[in-house]
């Protein structure tokens, strides 16, 4: 059955998650504990401060989504450098 049959909302077994595909911009910002704008700024280019772009696409307006792999790496070295 599902929540609409039921009304109930059940939370998932870890193992039954989806694999995280795609992060948003709103979701590494979290995650670095920075604006969704040093985010923005490393996926266009702007600013300078980043060695190359963060690959992303562009979905709504502005909604960017970054795949899993390259979200993560971005996340890994920002805390690691603590910029």
């Amino acid at each position: 059955m599902d929540w609409f049959a039921t009304g109930e909302v059940v939370e998932l077994d870890s193992s039954e998650e989806e694999e995280k595909v795609y992060w948003t911009t709103d979701e590494i910002a979290r995650a670095i504990g920075k604006h969704r704008s040093t985010v923005i700024k490393a996926i266009t280019g702007r600013g300078g401060k980043y060695d190359s772009k963060l690959p992303a696409t562009k979905v709504q307006g502005k909604t960017w989504l970054v795949k899993d792999a390259d979200a993560r790496e971005f996340i890994e070295k920002h805390i690691t450098r603590g910029t």
